[in-house]
């Protein structure tokens, strides 16, 4: 999860028909931005979707009968949200609960796909699925499993990508008048569609996130064709939060007090961290000695995480206090590059980092800074992607192959 309310981290996604996340560098379909690098992508091999406890140990959640399951998000009752394989070879949306029981979401009819991107605290699931046509449509499941179809705004395509607790879902949606005009879309607890807008001139917009206060943020394009952080208010008015002088700036979370959380191109066109105030008034968050740094969470408290890259450039997790103190999270002993994935309301944090053999591990980081690798399935990688308030932390990992 990446932040769509003050203690729930929303894993984003990727693009319809991809599990990998070097997806997640696209902001809409067909339309590839300059948005920092993500995390390194699971590997192809055959993975299965985890749980680690408070304690660190590790549990296998299985599939569908297919090679391959991972998580996208996680509640704070345990309610565990992500894809799995069937044993026809499809992917499907699952939910797994407390036990770990695992229940197939389903597709909508005629569709062989689904893929869940969030979770709300009562447990309502949103995500995307093909249709009979193969269009991939934002959709909502209920806590009995319902699938619903949100629609479109005409055009072939919807994407739900933040939900509040509740209910109000945000995303975007292709447009009637063509290819890569999308716009940014709020659909209520009942389902109905609003179409937010864009900028004045611009042609495109889209929501990334929303607090449960309403508030929602997002990207557009302006007159001249850029990409320009912007928030809507309840009533969905748009704003143009700015840059730090260069072309470009992106917004990635925002708690529940309003804060935004994103990055933005400098004078000298250079990718910076920044903060929002609830006023709009934009702080350059800094770097460690390179020269870039992004943000990827942000809690109710303020505590901001994200990566820098070091002069050797190489990529560290960071975390940024409420002052805006940037400190190094460092990495795993004999290994040189380390991602922040997601915090929660205690200030604990997880991610990935590489290990002396050249493999990636899930790792957790105490308020303290202390971190800890998490551990795998018996294969040599695992990746974190999210955790909810008591410390559950959910991921992906690989499996041994049978010989």
């Amino acid at each position: 999860m990446r932040a769509v309310a003050a203690t729930t981290i929303t894993d984003l996604g990727t693009l319809p028909g991809h599990t990998n996340r070097d997806t997640a560098r696209s902001n809409a379909p067909g339309t590839i931005i300059d948005q920092p690098p993500p995390p390194p992508p699971p590997p192809s091999s055959p993975g299965h979707a985890v749980r680690w406890d408070q304690a660190g140990s590790i549990t296998d959640l299985g599939t569908l009968g297919g090679s391959y399951s991972d998580t996208a998000g996680i509640n704070d009752d345990g309610t565990i949200i992500g894809t799995a394989s069937t044993a026809s070879g499809d992917t499907h949306a699952v939910r797994w609960d407390q036990a770990g029981s695992i229940t197939d979401l389903g597709t909508l009819p005629g569709g062989s796909y689904s893929a869940a991107a969030g979770i709300n605290p009562h447990g309502t699931i949103i995500g995307q699925a093909n249709t009979a046509g193969d269009h991939y449509h934002a959709v909502r499941w209920d806590q009995a499993g319902s699938i619903t179809d949100l629609g479109t705004l005409g055009g072939s395509s919807s994407y739900a990508v933040g939900i509040n607790t509740d209910g109000t879902i945000v995303g975007w949606a292709d447009t009637a008048s063509g290819q890569y005009r999308y716009r940014a879309v709020r659909w209520d607890s009942a389902g109905r569609m609003t179409d937010l807008g864009t900028l004045p001139g611009g042609s495109s917009s889209a929501a990334v996130g929303i607090n449960d206060d309403g508030m929602i943020i997002g990207h557009a394009t302006t007159a001249s064709g850029q990409f320009h952080a912007v928030r809507w208010d309840r009533a969905g008015r748009i704003a143009d939060l700015g840059t730090l002088g260069g072309s470009s700036s992106y917004t990635v979370g925002i708690n529940a007090h309003g804060t935004i959380i994103g990055h933005a191109t400098t004078a000298g066109d250079q990718l910076h961290a920044v903060r929002w105030d609830r006023a709009g008034w934009i702080t350059d968050l800094g770097t460690l000695s390179g020269h870039s740094s992004y943000t990827v969470g942000i809690n109710a408290h303020g505590t901001i995480i994200g990566q820098a890259d070091t002069a050797s450039g190489h990529y560290r997790a960071v975390r940024w206090d409420r002052a805006g103190r940037i400190a190094d999270l460092g990495t795993l002993p004999g290994s040189s590059d380390s991602y922040a994935v997601g915090i929660n309301a205690h200030g604990t944090i997880i991610g990935q980092a590489d290990t002396a053999s050249g493999h990636y591990r899930a790792v957790r980081w105490d308020r303290a800074g202390r971190i800890t690798g998490l551990g795998t399935l018996g294969g040599r990688e695992s990746y974190a992607v999210g955790i909810n308030t008591d410390g559950t932390i959910v991921g992906w990992a690989d499996v041994v192959k049978s010989q």
